[in-house]
C-alpha cells in the first residue's frame, strides 16, 4: 500500500476505477471519507466529486462499508443531502456542527485565499485590509462552523480493526498518517 498525494492529482486525472471481475468474497475492505476535508480540498482545487460513482466504484472493488463523515447544521438544511447519501448506500456518521469566532484577518491571511487576494488590485487588497483590520479591532468578528471527526475515526478504525485487512481513508488531515 501507499499514498497517493493530493497535489499529484491534476484536473482531469481519473483517480479510481472499479473492477467488478476484481472484487472477491475475501476482500475484507472498508472505506471512511472525512468529507469536510475533502470538500475543502476539493474547493481549493476547483474540482467535484461524484459521490454515487465513488459508492459505486468502492463497493464494486470490494469495500463492504462506506462511512462518510460530516457535520450537520443546527438548522438540519443538510437532511436531505444526508439521506440522499444513505440511499446511495453510505453508512453517514454526523454530529452537530459547532461554531467558533474567528477575525476576519487570519480568513484573509490564510494560505488558501492567496490565490485571489493576489488577483486583486493592490489598492483593493489594501482597503480590505484595512477595513477588516477595523473591524476585528471593533470586536465584530465571524463565527466559522466546525466538526472535527479525527477521533470519532481514529475510534472507529480500531474499534473495526478485526473486521477489515484494508482501510481507505479520504481525508487531507496529516493527523491520520500513522492510522
Amino acid at each position: 500500500a501507499g499514498w497517493l498525494m493530493a497535489s499529484a492529482i491534476a484536473e482531469g486525472d481519473m483517480i479510481a476505477t472499479a473492477d467488478a471481475k476484481a472484487k472477491t468474497d475475501k476482500t475484507r475492505a472498508i472505506a471512511f471519507i472525512d468529507y469536510a476535508n475533502i470538500k475543502a480540498w476539493l474547493t481549493d482545487k476547483k474540482l467535484r466529486i461524484d459521490l454515487e460513482a465513488l459508492h459505486h466504484a468502492l463497493t464494486a472493488s470490494g469495500v463492504h462499508d462506506v462511512r462518510f463523515y460530516y457535520g450537520s447544521d443546527e438548522q438540519g438544511r443538510n437532511t436531505s443531502f444526508f439521506g440522499i447519501l444513505r440511499a446511495m448506500g453510505y453508512r453517514v456518521i454526523t454530529k452537530p456542527v459547532q461554531y467558533f469566532a474567528v477575525r476576519l484577518l487570519d480568513i484573509l491571511r490564510r494560505p488558501r485565499n492567496a490565490r485571489w487576494l493576489d488577483a486583486l488590485p493592490l489598492a483593493l487588497q489594501e482597503t480590505l485590509f484595512a477595513e477588516a483590520e477595523k473591524l476585528d479591532a471593533r470586536g465584530i468578528g465571524l463565527f466559522e462552523p466546525k466538526a472535527n471527526f479525527d477521533v470519532e475515526i481514529a475510534a472507529d478504525a480500531l474499534e473495526t480493526a478485526e473486521t477489515y485487512d484494508t482501510l481507505v481513508l479520504f481525508s487531507g488531515d496529516g493527523d491520520f498518517a500513522e492510522l
